[in-house]
């Protein structure tokens, strides 16, 4: 399930979403493989933040502010999702505690960043890299108060106890459900991947494993900013299915090995 559900959100990502982002003006948030730079272009833009742990997606924003551009290659990616739900859970953490990083350290100056990017392609990239852990967040907060207010009859809710709010929040809840089947069943059809469409109708329980991951993430994110959670990869290659090598924690920024911890207040205010 997780693999065919991993397969039609890359299918979405490099099929749909970022040739959309890339006609609507919008930086592109890079992936963290699939990639192609022009070496002295990437340390130019100071490569990246050895203390985000997607730094490829901060390194995305830099792009446009730098006079730069990022474009996109009629190619396929090889990139192996992950078969089993523990070490999904750390990748999207950590995946998604990088959108926070990132967000923090790009708007620590608004006006500068709306001056380097421009207005609408900052407005656009942060309603990408921050709605979408936020929206992870506030997920399961609001099925449980639509729960409570509808299927249990329990009006003093306190997160809101109007029921124009929760209405709202259902018909929210149930289009963004299904607006994400529909992008995933268009990525099986595009691909020609007609055993997995039918996955696509697992959006909700996805979704909902993106929401554990999200609060895990911000969790982290106060606690252990800068911890790196592996990914095993070479599964596919590897004999008799064992895991292959782990990804490796990015250089720090001089080149001689894992990158040092800063305090959250050092992240913050750096």
């Amino acid at each position: 399930m997780l693999t065919r559900l991993g397969a039609l959100e890359l299918d979405h990502w490099h099929g749909a979403l970022l040739p959309g982002l890339e006609r609507l003006g919008v930086p592109v948030p890079l992936a963290g493989t699939s990639n192609h730079f022009r070496v002295a272009a990437l340390r130019e833009l100071g490569g990246w933040d050895p203390h985000n742990v997607s730094g490829h997606a901060g390194l995305g924003l830099r792009v446009p502010a730098a006079g730069k551009r990022v474009a996109l290659l009629d190619s396929s990616t090889d990139e192996e999702a992950c078969a089993h739900l523990a070490p999904w859970l750390r990748q999207r953490t950590r995946w998604l505690k990088g959108y926070l990083q990132t967000t923090l350290v790009h708007t620590r100056h608004p006006r500068r960043l709306v001056r380097e990017a421009g207005l609408w392609p900052a407005l656009g990239y942060l309603a990408l890299v921050a709605g979408t852990p936020v929206a992870a967040l506030l997920a399961p907060v609001l099925w449980l108060g639509a729960a409570c207010w509808y299927g249990l009859g329990v009006t003093d809710v306190a997160f809101a106890d109007e029921s124009d709010f929760w209405l709202v929040a259902l018909l929210g809840l149930l289009a963004a459900n299904a607006l994400t089947a529909a992008e995933l069943w268009l990525a099986a059809a595009r691909e020609r991947c007609w055993r997995s469409a039918p996955y696509a109708l697992l959006a909700p329980l996805h979704s909902l494993l993106l929401s554990l991951a999200a609060w895990r993430a911000l969790v982290q994110l106060v606690r252990n900013p800068f911890l790196w959670e592996t990914t095993p990869h070479g599964l596919a290659a590897a004999p008799s299915g064992g895991a292959g090598p782990p990804d490796e924690r990015p250089p720090a920024a001089d080149g001689s090995g894992p990158p040092q911890r800063p305090t959250i207040t050092d992240f913050v205010s750096r």
